[in-house]
């Protein structure tokens, strides 16, 4: 999960809620119209850097949803924030068939509660998931049950996420062809906390922190049984 920094409201959906809730009506998520939607999905994706707010694999337009952090259910949310600027992220997947692995924000659904939820809106979310070579994701601490029960209601550590963050990492290890010094360590790792010059980050970029680890004045390569690690 990678620590997200909101921007400036859209001025779009500022002005829209000006117009549309200042005359009193009454409004649904349903009544926000396609063009302020379009812009606010590309507000949230600059914000993030074109990352899950989540999983922290890429988002693109067709495979994305916004995602409201508190749900807009009455029950197990707070229909008072379903337009509030602060409270809108964007997730991935959208527009899933049958048999679909679910995760992040769909996977989440209504589920929300502020004491075992760790949000990325958090300055404090990004130390509190370790990744392992194999791609698992666990918290960090085990006292740290909040980050354990968000790992469990977004399937975080489920076949396809863990599947993906093997594969980048595995990428990473293709790409490096001897331990690194710590100057080396810290100059990637810095390059893995920055967008590039599209403003977008690499996805699963905190996973491939953790990953630069191994590598730090090790022997090429990750410990075999790490990186064979199987279910």
């Amino acid at each position: 999960m990678k620590h997200i920094v909101k921007g400036g409201e859209p001025p779009g959906l500022a002005a829209w809620k000006a117009q549309w809730i200042g005359d009193g009506r009454t409004a649904k998520w349903e009544d926000l119209p396609g063009d302020v939607c379009q812009a606010l999905k590309r507000a949230l994706f600059d914000d993030q850097g074109h990352i899950c707010c989540y999983c922290g694999r890429r988002i693109v337009d067709s495979d994305s949803h916004i995602e409201h952090l508190v749900p807009r259910s009455p029950k197990t949310g707070n229909p008072s924030l379903t337009f509030s600027w602060e409270n809108l992220l964007a997730s991935c997947q959208a527009n899933l068939v049958r048999g679909d692995p679910i995760h992040c924000g769909i996977k989440k659904g209504d589920w929300y509660d502020a004491a075992l939820m760790v949000s990325p809106l958090s300055t404090d979310c990004e130390p509190r998931f370790h990744y392992e070579l194999d791609g698992r994701i666990r918290a960090s601490s085990d006292v740290d049950g909040a980050a354990a029960e968000t790992i469990r209601r977004l399937d975080l550590d489920g076949p396809r996420l863990r599947a993906l963050r093997k594969g980048a990492m595995e990428g990473l290890f293709d790409d490096l062809e001897h331990a690194l010094e710590p100057e080396e360590y810290e100059k990637l790792a810095l390059a893995y906390q920055q967008r590039n010059s599209h403003g977008k980050y690499e996805p699963f970029c905190f996973a491939l922190i953790a990953a630069l680890d191994f590598f730090c004045a090790r022997p090429a390569g990750p410990p075999a049984a790490s990186r064979d690690s199987t279910d």
